[in-house]
């Protein structure tokens, strides 16, 4: 059975990050387990910024980044889980250049 996507709502973040050069670079994870998910992007100037309350009812108009690092390398890969036994969730960022980072 093919898979149906349909999207209601276009957000536009405008925030002075530098392009996404990876559609693996962003990813929806629960960091704070609050029950809603943030929206964690990685770009090409290797920054990682999350945002918060994008997908809330009603959306937030704050668009600004809930937390932001820099650093990263040329991010290519961005995903989340519980790694190397930790108990709380991770944001895995991995870059071009062959460096992993847990954040």
């Amino acid at each position: 059975t093919p898979r149906r996507v349909v999207f209601t709502e276009c957000v536009t973040l405008t925030c002075g990050l530098a392009p996404v050069s990876s559609q693996q670079a962003a990813v929806l994870v629960d960091l704070d387990d609050d029950g809603s998910q943030e929206l964690a992007v990685g770009t090409a100037d290797g920054n990682l910024a999350v945002f918060k309350h994008l997908l809330s009812s009603p959306p937030s108009t704050d668009h600004s980044p809930w937390a932001h690092t820099g650093g990263l390398g040329d991010i290519n890969l961005v995903t989340s889980g519980k790694f190397v036994e930790s108990s709380q969730m991770l944001i895995a960022v991995t870059s071009s250049e062959g460096k992993c980072t847990f954040v």
